[in-house]
């Protein structure tokens, strides 16, 4: 099911200041500037308020700019990642964040006291209730794109300078899921969470096939990824052990169960689940291992997948068959 809901023109939006700064991409010595803006979109039709992060060049360009949609890992929010996103718009990219329900930032002090007391009595992930309401993260990702053709209402600067025929979807573990879902993995035998807006998938240490979160239909099996035909990279490594220990391999099982043919493969050799610190802080990250190599590996697979895919650049798909399997 691929629906596209009506854009929300009377969204309403809070604004917390902008900032302008200097990149420097470590990988390739790209120089590029770009400012962020911190603001609240708000959701009418689900009574929702959504913290949103949108980064974006601001070298003076003619031409319109594809976009990336970050959905971010369990407990984490739309100020992390930073270093995928700033390479990615140091590369003429803008990049959205969405800070879910599940973020910690959103949480009480009762409540963030809680999880961190069962993080350290080493009580599993789901006792914790953290996934409760993965449902709405698909349905927020969903809502930014409805917005994208009104950007300009948001931030002046991208006013008519947003290509909608070129957007990427990404996610990291919790944020994998998301993704997965936009990209039509059937989740408890059904697509309903699918968006045929999005025309690549960015899989950081996905799930594969469980029971679910919870026991309200939300179990993955074989032939859920039957239906992601979409261009997908998948990033994991070989330490990246899923819930109740199950080796990377099991992260790795969207690619093998999807059909054969846009999908590719990293695997990071030594890497956690933290992929040597993608998303700049140790808090999202299950070790506090950091790995600049693996961080610029990353990026200059993810950079060369959405270039291929969004810009097509040739240039770029050689790198990434010769650097990913297919």
């Amino acid at each position: 099911m691929n629906k596209i809901a009506p854009i929300a023109l009377s969204a309403l939006l809070v604004f917390t200041g902008a900032k302008i700064v200097q990149a420097q991409s470590s990988s390739n010595s790209i120089s590029a500037s770009f400012a962020t803006k911190d603001l609240v979109m708000t959701d009418k039709a689900r009574k929702k308020q959504l913290p949103v992060k949108i980064t974006y060049p601001t070298v003076k360009s003619d031409a319109k700019y594809p976009v990336i949609i970050f959905s971010h890992g369990a407990l984490g929010s739309k100020d992390n990642y930073q270093p995928l996103v700033k390479y990615w718009t140091a590369h003429g990219y803008v990049c959205i964040q969405p800070t879910h329900s599940d973020s910690m930032t959103l949480k009480s002090p009762t409540e963030r006291r809680e999880i961190l007391m069962g993080f350290m009595q080493k009580k599993s992930v789901d006792s914790l209730d953290i996934f409760r309401d993965w449902q709405s993260r698909p349905a927020d990702v969903s809502f930014l794109l409805d917005q994208l053709p009104v950007m300009g209402k948001y931030v002046p600067e991208l006013k008519d300078k947003i290509d909608t025929t070129k957007i990427g979807m990404a996610g990291h573990s919790f944020g994998a899921h998301t993704s997965q879902l936009l990209a039509g993995t059937k989740i408890g035998g059904t697509d309903k969470f699918a968006d045929s807006r999005p025309k690549a998938f960015l899989l950081m240490s996905p799930q594969g096939r469980e029971q679910g979160f919870t026991a309200n239909g939300s179990n993955l099996q074989d032939n859920s990824w039957s239906g992601f035909t979409r261009p997908m990279l998948l990033v994991t490594g070989t330490n990246d052990t899923g819930r109740n220990g199950k080796d990377y391999t099991w992260r790795v099982e969207p690619y093998k169960y999807a059909p054969t043919g846009s999908k590719h493969l990293l695997v990071l050799e030594g890497a956690d689940h933290g992929l040597g610190g993608v998303s700049g802080s140790s808090f999202a990250s299950r070790t506090k291992k950091q790995n600049q190599k693996q961080v610029e590996q990353v990026q200059q697979e993810t950079e060369a997948f959405f270039d291929y895919y969004l810009k097509g650049d040739k240039v770029a798909g050689k790198y990434l068959v010769e650097h990913a399997t297919k």
